[in-house]
């Protein structure tokens, strides 16, 4: 009990801060965007570059991308397809099913659920999704297919930055070589992350107006196709052995989808049912972080 509380303690009390400060007024809608604002573009980066970094890439392991990459492809088509098979309205919606909000929630939860040493297990999971996220994904719900559009939005992305550097400091060696000085940089810029982003989702859950009724079918419709792709993948790795972090996976595929999603919404009723929807999934995960910090 004591381990379990050790986990689960510290998100709980954060996010709880999160919630007061919101209720208080010490945190607004323009503070609570500047804070998401440092850690995604400041603090998140160098949380990424110190992962890729650590990272050994290897042959085998290269796969585990690749099967994250095409599973978020599957639960976008298979979440498309049911969306319009029970006749559900919105332009938005549908991108529900597919994609992960790793970087604002899932790295912070994975290293309080198995450590920061370990984070490299989930960052290869993630590294396939945030593939998928800013090409295809972000193509169709932006409905913008300018290759250069695209090249450029990648370039611009700190979170990118991060990947991309560690990825190139681990397999040139270079990591190894000056891991003192790298892990020590990282380790001091990216300490708040975990902090700042659970402050963040506190106010934001103070902050929403929940539609239950409206965000009840597509949130439903999330649980069920990323169930069935999650078993795809799951039984996929234990036949040919890929060696994908089972764990690592869980916590992914539990997560919420991504939160910028509601500003592709021209529709503010629309806007709102995302919204919603995205706040009733955030609190799956936390419940869901918790039953697994439980059977750790």
């Amino acid at each position: 009990m004591p381990t379990i509380l050790t986990k689960i303690l510290p998100v709980v009390l954060v996010l709880i801060i999160g919630v007061v400060c919101r209720k208080k007024g010490f945190i607004n809608e323009t503070r609570t965007q500047t804070l998401k604002d440092v850690a995604v573009n400041i603090t998140l980066p160098f949380v990424l570059l110190s992962v890729f970094g650590s990272t050994e890439f290897s042959a085998s392991n290269i796969l585990i991308p690749s099967v994250s990459f095409l599973a978020c492809i599957v639960a976008l088509a298979l979440g498309f397809v049911l969306f319009k098979l029970m006749k559900l309205q919105g332009t938005i919606l549908p991108y529900l099913t597919s994609g992960f909000e790793a970087g604002m929630l899932g790295y912070a939860l994975f290293a309080i659920l198995q450590g920061g040493n370990k984070l490299s297990s989930f960052a290869l999971i993630d590294l396939g999704q945030v593939t998928f996220v800013f090409t295809v994904y972000r193509m169709l719900i932006s409905g913008n297919r300018n290759a250069k559009d695209i090249i450029l939005n990648i370039i611009n992305t700190p979170v990118i930055w991060g990947m991309t550097t560690g990825i190139l400091l681990s397999t040139t060696g270079l990591y190894t070589q000056f891991s003192d000085y790298i892990e020590s940089i990282c380790s001091f810029a990216s300490a708040p992350t975990g902090t700042i982003i659970l402050l963040c989702i506190g106010s934001d859950l103070a902050s929403q107006k929940v539609s239950l009724r409206k965000a009840l079918a597509p949130v439903a419709l999330r649980i069920f196709v990323l169930s069935v792709v999650f078993a795809l993948v799951y039984y996929t790795d234990m036949l040919l052995g890929i060696g994908i972090n089972h764990q690592a996976l869980l916590l992914m595929f539990a997560l919420p989808a991504p939160f910028v999603l509601p500003i592709f919404a021209t529709a503010a009723n629309e806007r709102a049912d995302v919204a919603s929807a995205l706040s009733i999934q955030t609190i799956i995960t936390l419940i869901i972080f918790g039953l697994m910090a439980i059977n750790i």
